[in-house]
């Protein structure tokens, strides 16, 4: 991967298998590019990734390995896998041109599965804006690659030809469905059977349908109506920009294909079938779409996988059902136990008074070390369950809102499974709430940490990821 600033290379390291976090230069002003030089003075050899190694061969994969690109790629090797200049024996990503677009993998048994993938982070203001890569299918830059419009007209055209009632399809993306109801509206399309998507720093994986944690299907259709009409709204804007009038007409057939879908939605009611750009229904048409969705809102079933490090989900086929095991390693409360043995048996208000408690923001990480100031402030802030420079934290948030941090606590490892983690503290709590609202899904699954009346900062639940 190129990297271009300083704040990326300093992500990329942190991420990086072949570095220990803990060991990278904490000051805001150290010098990245020297540390990486120092730890490697042969110029041939990659810090960052070990892309290289399964390049040349000198590391394999052992068995057949299915993968989508995610969100924080380098758009100009996701082409280069794409053309096909660069190739790893047994590793297929799904959905790129050089590989077979739906792959279908015939198990022993005879069970067929059908993945169909689309990479990138789904953020619909960007459906239309390939960035710096050279082809509009796949959108992003060093460092951020996300979907586009026309990659999911060219999934769309994939798939339409490939549907046979023998096999599982199973729909690979990025952002969780619980997140973005045009995914799940893209899942039903495709007829898939199972999502399964990612997200960074997951410690648990997940398990659930949209009936288990929707309070009402009426409540999804209004959702997805929302998600509809703010797709609407970018496609009439620029639907006729001079990027997309200059694309051949295969493309722009595409292009279509893609907006009609998430243009055909379900609505509440008769009088709000037709308006806000979306697809004119009938009410014939609007009842037929509802009944299909119903069906699906039940049945469709997702897996939101945790991060690799910390657990994963094993699907077995026996006697006709896909079962499935989901592993996790969870979070490292070993603070609990340190103080079990003499617990305070009182309410709340006594529990308190309890210094494993205090300042602890509920989390994977055992507070008490490494921190980047002696004395912790009291107030409102956000939690991150990543640790290294004090300049990465920051460089998670906005400028707008990095310009309101007052402090910046970072814990790194203090004993054997501990993890780091990152608090980020404000003056008030709707700058808290503004800044968790606009951080980097880099960060992982941040989270508030709340002010009490009595000052003490207390963590709440919420947040990205």
């Amino acid at each position: 991967m190129y990297a271009q600033s300083i704040d990326l290379l300093r992500h990329l390291a942190f991420f990086s298998p072949k570095l220990d976090p803990t060991s990278l230069p904490s000051e805001e002003d150290a010098d990245i590019r020297k540390f990486l030089k120092s730890q490697s003075p042969d110029t041939s050899t990659c810090l960052l990734s070990e892309l290289p190694e399964f390049i040349s061969g000198a590391k394999r994969l052992a068995v057949p390995v299915y993968t989508i690109w995610g969100s924080s790629e380098d758009v100009r090797v996701v082409e280069k896998f794409a053309s096909s200049e660069l190739h790893v024996p047994n590793l297929h990503i799904v959905g790129l041109a050089s590989d077979t677009p739906c792959p279908l993998i015939t198990c022993p048994g005879g069970l067929k599965i059908r993945l169909l993938g689309l990479g990138g982070a789904f953020i619909v203001p960007k459906l239309l804006d390939h960035g710096a890569s050279m082809t509009s299918s796949i959108g992003g830059m060093v460092g951020a690659t996300w979907s586009t419009l026309l990659g999911v007209g060219e999934l769309l055209c994939n798939v339409r030809d490939t549907y046979a009632v023998d096999e599982i399809r199973v729909f690979l993306c990025h952002n969780s469905p619980l997140k973005e109801e045009l995914l799940c509206h893209l899942a039903h399309t495709l007829r898939a059977d199972y999502v399964i998507c990612g997200g960074l720093h997951f410690f648990y994986g997940l398990s659930f349908n949209h009936f288990a944690v929707t309070p009402s299907f009426e409540t999804y259709v209004s959702a997805l109506g929302q998600r509809s009409a703010a797709f609407a709204a970018v496609w009439q804007r620029l639907r006729h920009s001079n990027d997309l009038t200059s694309l051949t007409p295969q493309k722009l057939e595409l292009l279509d294909l893609a907006a009609n879908i998430f243009l055909t939605v379900p609505r509440l009611k008769d009088e709000e079938i037709n308006g806000n750009g979306l697809v004119k229904l009938n009410h014939a048409e609007n009842e037929a779409l509802r009944n299909t969705t119903a069906v699906l809102f039940q049945r469709l079933w997702y897996f939101n996988l945790p991060d690799m490090t910390h657990g994963n989900l094993v699907l077995s086929w026996k006697n006709g059902r896909l079962g499935s095991e989901m592993s996790s390693e969870g979070f490292d409360l070993s603070n609990r136990k340190r103080g079990a043995g003499n617990a305070p048996r009182g309410g709340w208000k006594e529990r308190e008074r309890d210094p494993v408690l205090k300042n602890t923001p509920t989390g994977p990480a055992e507070p008490g070390s490494a921190s980047s100031k002696d004395h912790i402030v009291e107030g409102p802030g956000v939690w991150v369950p990543v640790g290294g420079s004090e300049d990465l934290i920051r460089g998670f948030f906005p400028p707008e809102h990095r310009a309101n941090i007052t402090q910046v606590v970072i814990k790194m490892k203090s004993m054997k499974g501990s993890k780091p983690f990152s608090m980020i503290f404000f003056d008030t709590e709707e700058q808290a709430d503004a800044a968790l609202a606009a951080i980097d899904a880099a960060a992982g699954s941040a989270s508030r940490i709340k002010k009490e009346r009595k000052g003490r900062p207390r963590p709440g639940r919420g947040g990205r990821g």
